[in-house]
């Protein structure tokens, strides 16, 4: 269907039009996904989002407003930013990631939406990035269906359990001992880091290209000694053999809210709220209750910094790995659907 609404470039001073129709979409998530909530009130949800925009709008960014007998129906905005995956897709540097597109509710379906799309991949064909991806709530089916039709694929999941405790279970029995990792013993974790790596591979032969197991560690390594630095890096260990390979680290990141608002538009969370980097099991030590037994760890020690709030990323045909993440309460909350 050929839409007949007004398409205009957004420019930074249309940022105050976009708020009646962000709620809309923040309402969607409600209805959608109402077992994600808390959700925050409409006049936080639109402050942040507002907050955010500001920082695109400071970048090279793409966005268009649609507008039916002068009144706005809809808009779309996309930003090109470095690539998150360096360690993992041999890719370009950077993306364009399309933040938001919405239509007002009696305005979906008329094609709109498809002509905002298709302008927004003619802007990207005409930039040195070609990059793109669309992140979107897994519950919101349509939109799913309609980005893979469109040949994006499920690249990353992202769970949260916000503003829910661990439920309680009981603790596991393995015999690896937890232990947190200094800066100077990072670099023996590069064979775990690598099997990390090749696991992705093996489990999505649908994505790629990747990058090498150099360069994957050349990059993992520095994320490894960021969280090493904090004391938020963790291994575990055979308790029988000081010389073993470790069978499993844990990697963390606390972030601020205030100054990583990533979800604050749309979910409530505590100011801090603790980011999983990373959780690798060696290949022979995987269902033995190594993963639970880092992560109990992870849990207490954030726990004691009083950091209660945390969400995990997984590749997207990583079912194990999202499985494992459910069952200790977290949910899937956001994909990304990548077309490289």
């Amino acid at each position: 269907m050929l839409s007949d609404a007004k398409l205009a470039v957004l420019i930074p001073a249309d940022i105050d039009r976009l708020g009646p129709m962000w709620l809309e979409l923040h309402r969607h998530h409600r209805t959608v996904a109402p077992h994600l909530g808390p959700f925050v009130s409409d006049d936080e949800s639109w402050a942040n989002r507002k907050r955010q925009y500001q920082k695109i709008f400071a970048g090279e960014y793409f966005g268009l407003v649609a507008s039916m007998g002068g009144n706005d129906i809809g808009y779309m905005l996309s930003i090109k930013r470095p690539i998150d995956w360096t360690a993992t897709f041999d890719s370009p540097a950077d993306l364009w990631e399309l933040v938001t597109i919405v239509l007002l509710p009696a305005w979906r379906g008329n094609g709109t939406g498809m002509v905002m799309l298709d302008a927004w991949k003619e802007r990207v064909a005409a930039s040195d990035a070609r990059a793109r991806l669309i992140g979107v709530i897994p519950d919101n089916v349509k939109a799913v269906s309609l980005y893979g039709s469109l040949g994006f694929i499920p690249t990353w999941v992202t769970l949260t359990r916000y503003q829910r405790r661990p439920s309680a279970r009981a603790l596991s029995n393995t015999s690896a001992a937890i232990e947190a990792v200094s800066e100077s013993d990072v670099a023996s974790l590069k064979a775990l880091w690598l099997s990390l790596h090749r696991h992705n591979q093996a489990v999505s032969p649908g994505l790629g290209p990747w990058v090498d197991d150099e360069r994957s560690w050349q990059i993992g390594q520095q994320h490894l000694m960021r969280s090493a630095r904090e004391g938020l890096l963790f291994v575990a260990k055979d308790k029988t053999s000081n010389e073993a390979a470790p069978l499993g680290l844990a990697g963390v990141e606390i972030h601020d809210m205030d100054e990583h608002p990533s979800w604050a538009d749309t979910l409530v969370t505590d100011r801090q709220v603790a980011e999983i980097k990373f959780l690798v099991i060696a290949e022979q030590a995987r269902g033995k209750g190594i993963g639970t037994a880092i992560m109990d760890e992870v849990d207490r020690l954030l726990a004691s910094r009083r950091v209660h709030d945390q969400f995990a990323g997984a590749i997207a045909p990583n079912h194990q790995a999202i499985r494992f993440y459910e069952h200790r309460g977290f949910r899937p909350t956001w994909l990304e659907l990548g077309s490289f």
